[in-house]
């Protein structure tokens, strides 16, 4: 019982449809013909398993059992059928007119039997469904006596094509009533039956239905291809041949009985009459795969081996995956003696199946009887002979993948022939994987000025790139004439060769092309610095955008770096400051990262954020130590928060750590503004002096004037206020302090001057958006902003 349900491969069920679904899933692995033993295992496993579900337990079996009795007890029974004589369509009838309840049933068989009895109408799929659609027989217990009495008919009329009884089937389902039907029917009507419904061993009606043939000849015909059919499966193969002869003799053009006869020949190693039989099911215009391997396979076997070559490179030219196919061909390769064809063949069967071993074999005895004798070749003194078996060795390591063989044969080739074209650009593949680039491009060059061939020019541009030699890779990839078929790698290493010579619109076009064929991350990265350098900061952040939507993370530092970039050259500082700081989180120590750092701070200062700004600052102090940025820029935080004690201490750190010479002139700037606004006029003049004489203007001659006036200076403090409007007309706080300097000017001149009275006291700026240095002014920024990274 175990082995029944694992023959099954299901778990003990007394499901009927589970048990059903489970044999026809697993008959899929057991055809009859190539596995006899096997699906009579299952068979017997099935129909085991059927009877152990229906002993009693199941719900709806008392059903069935009573409808079958129906059946028998109403139609069968001498009481309601006499013994007249048979009808026309086998099933004897009444003298007088039957039960109201059965007109149904008898008018449905007669019309069945017509239909069988007229072949034309017999093929005719759609006769039969007008049949069983019609609503006359769809009554619940005309359905159930139909069950039983149309197999009842069909046992005298068994030959009908298998999807007429498949639709049969739909309509009575036989196949859930195996059981009860095993006692009502012989068994060999019901495994004949079986295969029909099974739809695996369908033997043809379209030929015959040409065919003219007396109607017992055709009944015989059918009878003996069937039988020899099934002999075949048994094993049968006297009685097969019995059965075959007798068809043949009747219509001996049939495709489906030259297809049995090809099998019964090929069962008994008759090759030449197997070969008769497929050239007679060739001549029907058959050309079913199965039909042209099987008469590939005798051509083989006869000794005709071009014409199974031809046959089996027929079958590949469709498809190319028939591995049967391939290894047919590969033998018709070791029988004509074409030996490196055929290892070609088994290499390309060995690497689909592994596990092929009859393959594996093969490919290894062929390719070391080959190699042997092209080694014995080698030594010939001929040149000519050398040279052939050098190209064929090097063709075979290179086949196998053992490049470092081929390519040591194929420099020995060249001291006696010129290699080809090809043969130079396998040595350049080789040299170009190994980066050896010079060699490479060598070799390529030797390519195209033997064939000037656009396969040579793009690789010989792929590997100038490689060389950073850009001129001659654009070259090159111009004369390649690039179109999509060759792929986008191409397209994107032109388009890197434009961007190196700073062709920005012209690298951006071939970036165009690449992306389109293949969004790449790194072309849409690359292509945002074309943008960068175009000035489109707009059309650069959204590559940089898309590009880090991705999950490439390689570049990730220096993608948020120039997008903070492209965002601080386009005033968005909140948006560059948080790219900057992004792009800390992914920093890596192969890049200096007091350049971050100061990127970051530099954001920060722009957008105003002062206080977020000192710990950026103070990073870039730690990493370079007595960086005079930062500090400056530090002294410039207190100043514009106006925190004089710390503005103090740093203006001190500032000038103990750098020289005269070596001090930014906004020093004096700052130390002036610390200075007036701690009512130090007299330093704050001095100061203010040396940042104006360095070349300030604008806040510098602002608030010098400022100071001036309030030492009494009053006529070069009111030039010094004009030249600050002059610097900057529509400064709101020039226009004030200006006023004010002239107010006072002129409150001196009346006569409470005369007297040495002052009724009007200096009044302070406010100290707002200080003038600045420049963010980037610090020549380690200047060199590294942006932060290009292009990868190749």
């Amino acid at each position: 019982m175990k082995d029944t349900w694992k023959l099954l491969g299901i778990e003990p069920t007394d499901d009927l449809v589970s048990i059903k679904r489970a044999y026809a899933a697993r008959l899929k692995f057991h055809h009859p013909e190539e596995d006899p033993e096997g699906f009579q295992q299952l068979r017997e496993a099935y129909e085991i398993a059927l009877k152990t579900a229906k002993s009693g337990q199941l719900p709806g079996y008392s059903a069935a059992a009573s409808t079958l009795q129906d059946a028998e007890r109403h139609l069968d029974t001498e009481e309601e059928l006499e013994a007249g004589g048979e009808g026309t369509f086998g099933y004897r009838q009444t003298g007088h007119s039957p039960d109201q309840r059965f007109d149904g049933v008898y008018r449905f068989l007669q019309q069945t039997a017509e239909i069988y009895d007229h072949f034309p109408s017999r093929m005719d799929m759609n006769r039969w469904r007008t049949l069983l659609e019609n609503e006359d027989y769809s009554g619940i217990e005309t359905r159930q006596i139909l069950r039983i009495e149309t197999l009842r008919l069909f046992m005298d009329r068994v030959w009908l094509p298998g999807p007429v009884w498949r639709l049969l089937n739909e309509v009575f389902e036989w196949t859930f009533m195996e059981i009860d039907l095993q006692h009502l029917f012989p068994k060999e009507f019901l495994d004949y039956l079986g295969m029909q419904l099974a739809g695996c061993w369908d033997l043809g009606y379209d030929h015959i239905h040409f065919a003219e043939m007396p109607p017992d000849d055709l009944e015989r015909f059918l009878s003996a291809r069937y039988s020899a059919q099934n002999a075949l499966i048994q094993g049968n193969l006297e009685r097969a041949g019995e059965c075959l002869h007798i068809a043949s003799e009747l219509l001996p053009e049939d495709p489906d009985l030259n297809r049995l006869i090809g099998k019964y020949c090929l069962r008994l190693n008759h090759y030449e009459g197997a070969l008769l039989a497929w050239k007679r099911l060739e001549a029907s215009g058959e050309r079913d795969l199965n039909f042209r391997l099987e008469l590939a396979h005798s051509l083989l076997r006869i000794g005709y081996f071009e014409d199974a070559y031809s046959v089996y490179n027929e079958i590949l030219v469709h498809t190319p995956e028939q591995l049967q196919a391939l290894s047919g061909a590969a033998r018709c390769h070791v029988s004509m003696g074409r030996i490196q064809d055929a290892i070609q063949l088994y290499g390309i069967l060995h690497e689909r199946c592994p596990w092929d071993l009859h393959a594996r074999i093969q490919l290894i005895t062929l390719t070391n009887k080959f190699e042997a004798n092209l080694k014995s070749k080698m030594e010939d003194p001929d040149p000519k002979v050398k040279s052939m078996a050098l190209r064929q060795l090097a063709e075979l390591y290179r086949d196998q993948e053992l490049r470092e063989d081929a390519v040591q044969l194929f420099l020995q080739l060249e001291e006696l022939y010129p290699l080809t074209p090809g043969e130079n650009q396998l040595l350049a593949t080789y040299f170009y994987e190994q980066e050896q680039y010079e060699k490479a491009a060598h070799r390529y060059e030797t390519a195209v000025s033997i064939e000037d061939h656009g396969l040579f020019h793009k690789e010989l541009g792929k590997t100038y790139v490689m060389l950073d030699r850009f001129e001659e890779a654009v070259f090159h990839f111009k004369q390649a004439q690039l179109h999509d078929e060759i792929g986008h790698d191409y397209y994107y290493l032109y388009g890197f060769a434009l961007f190196k010579l700073g062709k920005y619109s012209e690298s951006i076009q071939n970036y165009n092309k690449a992306i389109e064929l293949d969004r790449d991350p790194n072309f849409l990265y690359n292509r945002a610095f074309a943008h960068y350098y175009l000035g489109d900061f707009e059309r650069c952040c959204q590559d940089i955008q898309e590009y880090l939507d991705g999950d490439d993370d390689d570049l990730r530092m220096y993608a948020y770096l120039i997008q903070g970039n492209s965002q601080f050259l386009l005033k968005q500082w909140d948006a560059a400051a948080s790219a900057y700081a992004h792009s800390l989180e992914h920093r890596n120590d192969a890049f200096d990262q007091s350049i971050l750092w100061k990127l970051y701070a530099a954001s920060l200062i722009a957008g105003r954020r002062f206080r977020e700004a000192l710990d950026p600052l103070r990073q870039v102090q730690q990493l370079k130590t007595n960086n005079e940025w930062a500090m400056l820029h530090v002294v410039r935080i207190y100043a514009e928060l106006q925190q004089w004690d710390a503005l103090s201490e740093e203006l001190i750190q500032y000038m103990e750590t750098f020289k005269q010479d070596e001090r930014n002139p906004y020093i004096w700037f700052y130390s002036g503004i610390l200075a007036y606004y701690v009512d130090n006029a007299k330093g704050a003049e001095k100061c203010f002096r040396i940042a104006y004489d360095s070349g300030l203007r604008g806040d510098t001659c602002s608030y010098y004037s400022l100071v001036l006036q309030r030492l009494g200076e009053h006529q070069d403090a009111m030039v010094l206020a004009r030249e600050a409007l002059d610097d900057r007309p529509e400064h709101p706080d020039y226009k004030e302090r200006l006023k004010l300097v002239e107010e006072q000017i002129q409150n001196r001149k009346n006569i409470f001057k005369r007297i040495g009275m002052q009724l009007v006291a200096d009044k302070k700026a406010e100290p707002k958006h200080l003038d600045y240095p420049d963010i980037l002014g610090d020549p380690q920024l200047q060199a590294e902003f942006p932060g290009v990274v292009i990868k190749k």
